[in-house]
């Protein structure tokens, strides 16, 4: 991870695993700028305050990973039964002023992004929101920041990417392949 945080010029987030404040510290010492913490700030509010409090909100964010809006936890395989956008107030009301919100049934599906979802955590926090899960292309993108005085400012991108579904990708490839041949 550090090699990674190293070698980009871009600010690397990190998420996944982070149990407790020593987790946390020693992720951020690789030169990791953000962390995006889900499952504790659920299953022990304390640790996850404790983190938030010696970091600050430009350095944590909070994971919302969701099931037909049911917050899930655990990587995505337990319920909480509680809705994505109580739980996205519960966060903000303790300092929280960013989310990531994946749709997880969206999530490398290519089928749209769950806009409305994403809409719904910002308008209900006055947060800042990162949509994760369903972008199939250039398209969704231009749907994501027609919206953007909602509260979406970023998205996350992953099996478009992989399977080159954005105009300059497909320029890149053609002008690679004169290269390396």
């Amino acid at each position: 991870l550090g090699q990674i945080c190293d070698s980009v010029i871009i600010p690397v987030e990190f998420g996944g695993g982070i149990t407790n404040l020593e987790d946390a510290e020693k992720i951020l010492e690789l030169g990791v700028f953000r962390l995006v913490i889900g499952s504790l700030a659920y299953t022990n509010p304390k640790e996850f305050i404790r983190i938030l409090e010696k970091f600050g909100p430009l350095k944590i964010s909070a994971a919302i990973d969701v099931v037909n809006d049911e917050l899930v936890i655990h990587g995505r395989k337990h319920k909480t039964g509680i809705s994505a956008v109580e739980f996205s107030k519960k966060l903000s009301d303790m300092g929280i002023n960013r989310f990531v919100v994946t749709d997880v049934l969206r999530n490398g599906m290519l089928d749209g992004p769950n806009i409305e979802l994403c809409k719904a955590v910002a308008d209900a926090t006055n947060t800042k929101v990162t949509l994760s899960g369903g972008v199939s292309g250039f398209e969704d993108l231009m749907e994501v920041q027609n919206k953007c005085e909602c509260g979406i400012d970023s998205v996350i991108v992953g099996r478009a990417l992989y399977e080159n579904k954005f105009p300059c990708q497909k320029i890149w490839r053609v002008a690679e392949s004169g290269i390396f041949d």
